[in-house]
């Protein structure tokens, strides 16, 4: 046995990275419903992400903080999609509370990219929406929760 296999046989096994805020990442099967959170106070928001996301996910909208908070307490949910537009820094406390938060806005910029990713956040969306950064974002964030537990 050489020493580097040596080495390498007494590291321990990699383990899954846990959620920065000690958030256990929902497992997800090929068969499992995909179901995407859309919070935001804008109809036309819940609108335009259900025209976009795969038609074989469900989409469930909350126009509120209290009737998000309720989804998630009897829903299981795959992605979050949370307007900051509409509840300013509200979207913070939804870090720890799916698998993969998705920040919104309409000032998408360098700030709050930053901000939205250090806090735990998985991406950040402009709006309008382009189908194809929704399809891409969502479609990353689901892959990787998927990679993960086919890992673990």
């Amino acid at each position: 046995m050489s020493p580097e296999t040596a080495l390498l046989s007494t590291l321990p096994s990699p383990q899954p990275h846990p959620h920065p805020r000690g958030f256990a990442r929902i497992p997800f099967t090929e068969s499992q419903v995909v179901t995407v959170l859309s919070v935001s106070a804008s109809q036309a928001d819940h609108d335009a992400l259900a025209k976009m996301i795969d038609p074989a996910w469900t989409i469930a909208t909350a126009s509120s903080i209290a009737a998000a908070r309720a989804n998630l307490r009897h829903h299981r949910v795959s992605l979050m999609v949370v307007d900051s537009d509409s509840f300013d820094d509200a979207w913070q406390e939804f870090i720890a509370a799916a698998p993969h938060v998705i920040v919104s806005s309409r000032r998408a910029d360098a700030l709050l990219w930053a901000e939205a990713l250090n806090l735990g956040a998985w991406d950040v969306l402009a709006k309008p929406f382009d189908p194809q950064e929704v399809t891409r974002v969502l479609g990353m964030a689901l892959g990787r929760t998927k990679a993960a537990v086919a890992h673990a």
